[in-house]
């Protein structure tokens, strides 16, 4: 996904991209990954992805089936189309609670949260936000806690909330940002290197501290 969202730069990597998708199948665990890099780097790449998407589902039971969706949603999410993801990612919620898989539940409200405020409905966001958290703080899910604490302050620093004088004090304001950074430096160590990237990514977004954007960089790089 990184090499898609560097643009240009990242351009030479599009053969690389086309091998994986020939020699590893449909069923390869970096497949939504290479198509969504070759939508945004290929000319080609939209067609691809459609094409991808349009092929049937081949999951049999609700574990694979879950898995499929869970991929379709990274590849519509990175195309925009923000409605379809999230549709995807509801329907994983529904199958992880009927098998009692509660860390990949909390991890699909964390991801369905993230879809919807994209998409501009910040209170369902928002509210699927919540409670991938507190899922993650009762059972222990370290980047969904982290994840789901960042897009919270993001979104709060996006918001242009109350304007009146005194209406919020400063340390009110700054709160989900603090909480964002004290979880992420209470699990960092626990992450894997394109999550810490991603948690970088939002407390930039959520303090502005131009040091979390240049962490986050050298992590891809």
């Amino acid at each position: 996904l990184a090499l898609g969202r560097m643009g240009p730069d990242a351009e030479a990597a599009i053969p690389v991209l086309r091998d994986l998708m020939k020699e590893d199948g449909r069923d390869s665990d970096y497949q939504p990954e290479a198509v969504a890099a070759l939508y945004h780097l290929a000319p080609e790449g939209k067609e691809l992805a459609e094409e991808w998407l349009a092929k049937p589902m081949s999951g049999r039971s609700e574990p694979e089936i879950r898995y499929e969706l869970e991929r379709r949603a990274l590849v519509l999410g990175e195309m925009g189309d923000l409605e379809a993801a999230a549709a995807c990612q509801r329907a994983c919620i529904e199958i992880c609670e009927r098998v009692e898989e509660r860390l990949l539940a909390a991890g699909a409200r964390a991801e369905l949260g993230s879809l919807l405020l994209a998409s501009g409905d910040h209170a369902a966001g928002r509210e699927a936000l919540l409670v991938a958290r507190a899922a993650a703080e009762t059972h222990g899910y370290q980047n969904t806690l982290v994840r789901a604490t960042g897009e919270l302050a993001a979104a709060a620093a996006a918001s242009p909330g109350p304007r009146s004088a005194g209406s919020r004090s400063a340390s009110t304001q700054n709160a989900p940002a603090a909480d964002a950074r004290a979880a992420f430096e209470r699990h960092a160590a626990r992450l894997s290197q394109s999550q810490r990237r991603r948690a970088r990514l939002l407390l930039w977004r959520a303090t502005g501290d131009r040091e979390h954007l240049l962490e986050a960089r050298r992590l891809l790089d």
